[in-house]
């Protein structure tokens, strides 16, 4: 299983030792992939030019021209910053558990960034195609990030995913009180339909 349940607390969803070892892996790749990140965007940014915004690179990239440099990047920016609260709540699932009914949002949240990430990989790579020189291995290490990130968020949708689904299924009296899951039938279950007769 990879969710436990405390008997003193439970509204929390506790991971269990399987999914540690699978999500804290995932997590030291992720934080990797942000370091990254936040390393080459402020490299390429701190390279450009405001009497360079409207040459082409910028343009291919799916970034904005003609505007001062603070603009030119602050999508990406959004991007590196969205992507940092899911990291801190997805270390807190790790660490402490979640409260009951947060996972699906958190996965829901992992899966916009993911989404957000790729399109910046797609703009990092714009970048290395136009890019020369010094500019061209900051762009790699930007891209770098991004890729990394990619693959820790999609390993975590699925072990995420996958914990989730286990509680589901293990018939918790909360879940099968809301129809979300099922209930262990037990000895003195009876189906529905049937009657019953003393001997």
């Amino acid at each position: 299983m990879l969710w436990t349940h405390s008997t003193a607390n439970r509204r929390i969803m506790a991971l269990s030792k399987t999914a540690h070892m699978v999500l804290w892996p995932i997590v030291f790749l992720m934080f990797c992939g942000w370091v990254l990140e936040l390393g080459g965007l402020s490299a390429v940014q701190a390279d450009c030019k405001n009497e360079i915004l409207k040459s082409n690179p910028y343009n291919s990239a799916q970034l904005p021209i003609a505007v001062g440099c603070g603009k030119v990047y602050r999508y990406l920016w959004w991007i590196l910053w969205f992507e940092f609260p899911i990291f801190l709540m997805i270390c807190a699932a790790v660490a402490g558990g979640l409260p009951r009914g947060l996972g699906t949002g958190l996965l829901g949240l992992l899966a916009v960034c993911t989404a957000l990430q790729m399109w910046g990989c797609n703009v990092a790579l714009n970048l290395i195609d136009d890019y020369t020189g010094t500019r061209k291995k900051r762009a790699r290490v930007l891209f770098a990030g991004f890729i990394i990130t990619n693959v820790a968020n999609c390993c975590a949708i699925l072990a995420l995913g996958a914990a989730e689904g286990v509680l589901r299924d293990s018939g918790d009296d909360d879940y099968g009180k809301h129809g979300y899951g099922r209930r262990p039938r037990t000895t003195g279950d009876v189906p529905a339909g049937t009657t019953t007769s003393a001997v």
